[in-house]
């Protein structure tokens, strides 16, 4: 367990704008509002912090870069992957000291492909933006695999493949998991 007295959480509110917001001493103990991401570059602060976020079928991951202490969080549903925000938040991480082949990513469980169908005008943007291979048509229908989509993304943002666990539950198939 962790020490309350120890650790102070940092949760981010989540909007679906794909933004990622840098942590500053005044956002311990708080909700960042209007962000979707956290960077915490940890060696700044006396106050040791641990990042927090929730999702449902949004991908919500969780980086870190241990050797250097800068860990990060972000909510991307498909705005925010269109966004790029996994290249936003690597990027904000090595400007705080990260090294990207330190970093570590765990993407928690999202709604997967076979169950996320898309209108087909969202299917060739994800096509045109993060690739093809992200999408498949399906029953007249096209569908998306957000949690593909970023990891991708971050392996283009230089995070090695081997870094990076991603889970296969989905939340929209599981009735022990959260979905929208």
């Amino acid at each position: 367990l962790l020490d309350a007295t120890t650790y102070r959480l940092i949760a981010v509110e989540q909007v679906h704008f794909g933004n990622v917001h840098e942590v500053q001493q005044e956002d311990f103990g708080k909700t960042v509002m209007g962000k979707d991401g956290l960077v915490l570059n940890q060696p700044r602060f006396n106050t040791r912090g641990l990042v927090m976020g929730i999702a449902a079928d949004c991908v919500l991951a969780l980086l870190a870069d241990e050797e250097n202490g800068v860990v990060a969080i972000y909510h991307a549903g498909w705005r925010g992957t269109l966004k790029r925000i996994a290249v936003q938040t690597v990027e904000m991480m090595r400007a705080n000291g990260a090294k990207t082949d330190k970093i570590k990513v765990a993407i928690g469980p999202s709604i997967c492909q076979r169950c996320y169908d898309v209108p087909l005008d969202r299917a060739r943007t994800f096509q045109r933006t993060i690739g093809r291979d992200v999408v498949i048509k399906r029953g007249g229908k096209w569908h998306v695999d957000l949690a593909y989509a970023n990891r991708l993304e971050l392996k283009r943002a230089g995070v090695n493949p081997d870094n990076i666990d991603a889970s296969t539950m989905c939340t929209y198939e599981n009735p022990r998991l959260f979905s929208w």
